[in-house]
């Protein structure tokens, strides 16, 4: 029996072994892969499940790798498993697909090519092999003191992206699981500041329960100045742990919610930003250029510019749009675009304009609006669209 939770109960984790030992069964029988890997919470044995009155519900996706000589799509793979992905008390299942695993072990210098991603190190350390070959066993170690800073920046880049669609919730007509969404990606926001201070240490874990313990045990000695600016920053990161493993509720007004996370992510962005990239700026309409004449972006944003103008990069196949240099184009807009609604409603129209500016490479824009409000609404979704566009 496999362990998929935090918690010691015997029925429910033979509850996930029957799951999982069903669609693995489907995936080998209709895909022929060489390997099915276990991956995000349930890999780590930190998946949320809750089994009120016996009856389990799944809090946590189930993510699933399948590595094979060829590509699987995720379409394919739902068309093709239709209702077993859903049927019945299952998880949300996120299957992904894998051409490197296979590949990997038989080029030369192949543990060159494993960089100390976020990714990898998880993939490394924080799955479980369901069938096949153990690509994992052929994977190289991993110090997370090599993990570069740069990762910690772009996982809050693009936590941002991803909120930003969640908020604000309709007005007087939030249902509870919108409430809970919404809570969940500004939960995302807090725990990667968390963790992108911890890689910049080089202390990443692939638990989210020990990460947050070494923030605890770190924060107030290595990030000194930093913390005296935000003295409810490490309370609030473990707040937002127990959230995201037990559903705990720790929030009384999500909008207030939402401010606190901005709150603190503002400095906490802006101290990565300095300290492993020298890029320090005033205003965010600063960082836009101060980002692109980054010595190790120079060229690559002026790349990212030039097609951007001249070819139809959204039309482009997803493997060549995602990991190129459009969506390093897209950060600073991000950011701009997240910042520039405050607490008390007021909207910067200026950050609003530099993002709509860079927006505008892509695709055509509609005109701009005259309230404040809803021009930030247009852009927050149009920048979100984009950034999982290029992405995906």
């Amino acid at each position: 029996m496999g362990k998929y939770t935090e918690h010691d109960n015997a029925a429910v984790e033979a509850a996930v072994d029957d799951i999982l030992t069903d669609i693995t069964d489907r995936l080998v029988s209709h895909f022929h892969p060489r390997s099915i890997i276990l991956a995000g919470s349930f890999g780590r044995g930190e998946a949320t499940i809750i089994n009120p009155g016996g009856n389990l519900s799944f809090l946590s996706d189930c993510e699933i790798v399948l590595a094979g000589n060829r590509y699987f799509s995720s379409r394919r793979i739902v068309e093709t498993l239709g209702s077993a992905l859903t049927e019945g008390n299952k998880p949300q299942f996120v299957i992904r697909s894998s051409i490197a695993l296979p590949v990997y072990p038989w080029l030369p210098l192949s543990s060159v090519l494993w960089k100390p991603t976020i990714w990898n190190y998880d993939l490394k350390y924080g799955t479980r092999n369901l069938y096949g070959v153990d690509y994992l066993a052929k994977m190289p170690g991993f110090d997370p003191r090599q993990i570069p800073a740069w990762e910690g920046i772009r996982l809050i880049f693009n936590r941002l992206a991803e909120a930003l669609r969640y908020f604000p919730l309709p007005t007087g007509a939030a249902t509870p699981e919108q409430a809970q969404t919404t809570a969940f990606w500004v939960t995302k926001i807090i725990l990667a500041c968390q963790d992108g201070l911890l890689i910049g240490d080089g202390k990443y874990h692939v638990s989210c329960r020990t990460r947050n313990r070494l923030f605890q045990a770190t924060a107030g000695q290595n990030f000194k100045e930093l913390i005296a600016r935000l003295p409810g920053f490490t309370a609030l990161a473990a707040k937002a742990t127990d959230y995201k493993l037990t559903r705990e509720v720790y929030w009384t007004d999500i909008r207030e919610l939402w401010f606190d996370a901005a709150e603190i992510c503002d400095p906490v962005l802006r101290y990565l930003l300095r300290e492993h990239m020298r890029v320090d700026f005033g205003s965010y309409l600063e960082l836009k250029d101060k980002y692109f004449r980054h010595p190790v972006l120079r060229s690559v944003m002026a790349l990212g510019r030039t097609f951007s103008k001249k070819s139809p990069v959204l039309s482009l196949p997803s493997v060549l749009r995602s990991g190129g240099p459009w969506v390093h184009l897209l950060y600073p807009a991000i950011a701009q675009v997240y910042f520039s609604l405050s607490r008390n409603g007021a909207v910067d129209r200026s950050l609003l304009e530099s993002a709509r500016n860079t927006l505008s490479l892509f695709s055509p824009m509609e005109s701009a609006r005259d309230d404040p409000f809803e021009e930030w609404q247009y852009l927050k979704g149009e920048t979100h669209n984009l950034w999982y566009t290029l992405g995906k």
